[in-house]
Parts: structure tokens; C-alpha cells; sequence
């Protein structure tokens, strides 16, 4: 999954063809190191599909006395043919700024989310996955707890119950614009 940087990035993509839109459950990893335990005020640092994804991808990055975070987050995935961009807000006012029409329709006529990108409200992944499983509740957050140099563990924590907004947002989204176009 590759983050969106700049506009020529999104620009590449402006006419491809969004069949549907779904709730998906992706992945967030952030260093909690000397953070006393709060969360993160931002995005992750990167995003993953999986959990398992997600665990791999903090190996390389470990230090010693180092803490990491992995949450789990509702985000909008607008689904093509050969690629899927997935929106991921921090806020419901980000969700509501797309254009509401129903699908298909092109990215271009869904707004400019590149804008949102650029205030910090929105962040923007590419993938070529164009199949999700279904994204259910409850939401957790996983904290690594180290076993040693080799290896690391993660203990679930309980469920994030500050998505609940954000989940509300994200299917009210998706719910619009799969509205007469057919899909589920």
C-alpha cells in the first residue's frame, strides 16, 4: 500500500473508474516511545491491510526501548477495476467534504481529496487490492511488549471506542455513494 504524497500522485488516478465504495479495516503503526502512553495526535506513521502485515512491518524499525502501537481504523475504500484508493479521515467533517453522487463515477468527480490531504484531515493509501473482507466491530489497538532481542509480542487493549463517530461517518459515505449504483 503506497501513501499519496503529492498531486501528481492522486492526478495519475483522477480518471480511474470507482465501481463501489466499503468499510474497510486497516492498520496503523505509530512509535509510543517516551509518550507515557497517550495516543498520537496525527496519522500513523504507515498503514497495512492486516495485523500481520501491520507486525511485520515494525520489525525492521525496532530499537531498543523502543514501544509501538497498532490500531485498528475504519476507512472508505473506493474500489476500481485494478486499484483501490482508501481514505482514511481523523475527522467526520473530511468525510463529509467528498462529493456525494452515486458510483460509478471517476475520482475527479468525487472532489479533490487532495485538498483535505494538504490540512492534515485526510490521508490518502493506493493499493491494487480490489477485494476487502468484511470490516466489523469491535475496533482494537494492540501494544507491543518486548520478549527480548529477538522477538516481540502484542497485547490487545480494549476496544477504541472513540471510532464510533468516525465509523458512522465512514458508512454514511459509503452508503451514498453505493446508492443506485447497484452495489452492496
Amino acid at each position: 500500500m503506497k501513501r499519496l504524497l503529492n498531486r501528481s500522485e492522486l492526478s495519475e488516478m483522477e480518471d480511474d473508474v470507482i465501481r463501489t465504495a466499503c468499510l474497510v479495516r486497516i492498520f496503523g503503526i505509530e512509535q509510543c516511545r517516551n509518550d507515557w502512553g497517550r495516543p498520537g495526535g496525527g496519522f500513523a506513521e504507515t498503514w497495512e491491510l492486516s495485523l500481520e502485515k501491520a507486525k511485520r512491518a515494525v520489525e525492521p524499525r525496532r530499537k531498543r526501548g523502543s514501544a509501538w502501537r497498532i490500531y485498528e481504523w475504519p476507512a472508505c475504500a473506493l474500489v476500481g477495476e485494478q486499484r483501490s484508493l482508501i481514505l482514511v479521515s481523523l475527522s467526520t467533517s473530511a468525510l463529509a467534504s467528498i462529493t456525494r453522487r452515486p458510483l460509478p463515477a471517476t475520482i475527479r468527480e468525487l472532489g479533490d481529496p487532495f485538498t483535505l490531504r494538504q490540512k492534515n484531515e485526510l490521508d490518502l493509501l493506493v493499493t491494487p487490492t480490489t477485494d476487502f473482507p468484511p470490516a466489523t466491530a469491535p475496533w482494537r489497538r494492540y501494544e507491543s511488549a518486548s520478549e527480548g532481542p529477538g522477538s516481540l509480542s502484542w497485547v490487545p487493549n480494549a476496544t477504541s471506542e472513540d471510532r464510533f463517530e468516525l465509523l458512522s461517518a465512514v458508512l454514511a459515505l459509503v452508503q451514498i455513494l453505493n446508492s443506485r449504483s447497484g452495489a452492496q
